[in-house]
């Protein structure tokens, strides 16, 4: 399942930026990865009565040479998904037309 994609800009010039690589260097515990888009994915099932968030540190290199790289601390917050429909009460309108 897809959680969210990282948006990353490098100011280099062609051939020093992209196309990036991604890891995540902690917090991972083999429950998420990120894959060549950028694209952080959970690789488990996930309650929030046992846990509400994880802490990732996501590491992303660029194509230079030396190649650089960039950390970026991610929240992923858990919550649950609905299951109750919402309820909508019978509503009563009239409408009054004057004619001329």
């Amino acid at each position: 399942m897809s959680i969210f994609t990282l948006s990353v800009v490098d100011a280099d010039l062609d051939p020093n930026g992209p196309p990036f690589t991604y890891d995540i260097i902690s917090g991972r515990n083999n429950q998420f990865y990120v894959d060549h888009a950028g694209v952080v994915r959970s690789a488990t099932s996930f309650s929030r009565q046992l846990r509400d968030q994880y802490q990732l540190t996501v590491r992303v290199f660029d194509n230079g040479n030396p190649t650089l790289y960039s950390d970026a601390d991610v929240t992923v917050l858990i919550v649950e998904r609905s299951s109750s429909p919402p309820i909508i009460t019978p509503l009563s309108t009239t409408v009054s037309v004057m004619g001329e």
